[in-house]
């Protein structure tokens, strides 16, 4: 830390504590990618196979348009993982 004068100290020890200490974001942090992979594992990987062919059969949709949504999701998420990890 520089004085007015310009002498160089060392910054308070109550000031570096405090910084060292300073978790307001991290608790966010978590929950968003707790968040993320609950719903990342839980409907996107494991869930594929049920919704896809469900989806397939009850609508007759081809499984390019089931897929592509699924698609949107994964880039979706990759993105937001990137947002995440700023915070």
């Amino acid at each position: 830390m520089t004085s007015e004068s310009g002498e160089t100290r060392a910054a308070p020890a109550a000031n570096v504590a405090a910084c060292a200490h300073d978790t307001s974001t991290a608790g966010t942090s978590w929950r968003a990618t707790f968040v993320m992979a609950l719903f990342s594992f839980g409907l996107g990987f494991y869930g594929l196979s049920v919704y896809v062919a469900t989806l397939q059969r009850l609508h007759g949709w081809s499984a390019s348009v089931v897929s592509a949504p699924v698609t949107v999701y994964y880039v979706a998420g990759a993105l937001l993982t990137m947002g995440i990890g700023n915070l």
